[in-house]
């Protein structure tokens, strides 16, 4: 029925979708929780919020005014079978020609080159990925050993994150490009000193990005979030210098590694999450004694992560409430 009635309304009112993936290899919770989170922040007079099958993929849906797409926790093998060929190549494709992708822990692994899930553990998976949105590998799980059938593995992690609102084609933050440009300009002759090839990008120049950008964000917070079985992403400094942005690294490891990480993908965007940002302390209040820990930490940071949650949707060219 509301096909029939927004056929007849003008393009420039007829409401995109926001779709969460339902199906093979994403936890129907998971699904349950990213869709509430979706419909609590996005402005839903432009937006409808609804799940998506992996049939419905396959067959063609994200070409039909889909404005996100967002695949959360549950194991990436699934997501492969239920998907196929067809419906990766869809995602693919509709990223790439101007769609935004979330992909947060599952959905995150799922969207890297490749992964390395308990490599050497009982739980291994390891193998390259299709979409390839993240020029490096997602590796986990982190902080404790994962149990598929518990919470055993979860735990309260600390994070950074770069607050702003909007994020430049080629991977800066509005505001940085001119001023990156100039500063890029200025130490060209000082990176052609170093026997740099022009317009080569080595592990010298991605580091003077990466600190221009640190040094020119507006803001950012420290907070915690739920975490279980996630991963890191270890990027290819030659291939990700221009497409990748860390929005967020775990400062609970010694080498602070990526946790969030915005990736241009030709015309689209997709921001990938190892941590659960999703979850509040409700989510998992439950009379689970593996986390009854984390439940008061989880509400004493709720504010800050609905801030990091708005901010990734406007990073990702949806409108907030």
């Amino acid at each position: 029925m509301f096909r029939l009635v927004n056929s007849f309304l003008p393009n420039t009112i007829r409401m995109k979708q926001v779709l969460v993936y339902k199906g093979l290899g994403m936890y129907e919770k998971d699904t349950a929780i990213i869709e509430r989170v979706m419909n609590e922040h996005v402005n839903c007079d432009l937006y409808k919020v609804d799940t998506v099958s992996p049939t419905e993929i396959i067959r063609g849906r994200l070409s039909e005014g889909t404005a996100l797409l967002a695949i959360g926790g549950g194991y990436d093998l699934g997501l492969i079978e239920a998907l196929g060929v067809e419906g990766m190549a869809n995602i693919k494709e509709y990223v790439s020609a101007g769609g935004s992708y979330l992909g947060i822990c599952a959905g995150a692994y799922f969207a890297c080159d490749s992964i390395e899930f308990d490599r050497g553990g009982p739980l291994e998976v390891v193998g390259e990925r299709s979409l390839k949105f993240c020029s490096g590998v997602g590796i986990g799980p982190l902080f404790k050993p994962y149990d598929y059938k518990s919470r055993k593995g979860a735990s309260a992690v600390n994070i950074d994150f770069l607050l702003d609102k909007t994020v430049k084609s080629n991977g800066l933050f509005k505001g940085q490009k001119d001023q990156i440009e100039s500063q890029n300009a200025q130490k060209e002759s000082q990176i052609s000193v170093n026997g740099m090839e022009s317009g080569k990008k080595t592990s010298k120049e991605s580091q003077f990005r990466e600190s221009l950008v640190s040094n020119t964000m507006s803001s950012s917070l420290n907070t915690k979030v739920y975490f279980n079985g996630g991963c890191y992403f270890k990027m290819d400094e030659e291939r990700s210098s221009d497409e990748t942005t860390v929005l967020s690294r775990y400062l609970d490891l010694p080498d602070s590694s990526a946790a969030i990480v915005w990736c241009q993908v030709q015309a689209g965007i997709a921001v990938l999450s190892g941590a659960h940002l999703e979850y509040d302390s409700e989510d998992i209040d439950d009379g689970d004694e593996d986390v009854l820990d984390i439940i008061p930490v989880l509400r004493e940071t709720s504010k800050d992560r609905r801030s990091v949650i708005k901010s990734l949707l406007q990073q990702l060219n949806i409108t907030v409430k």
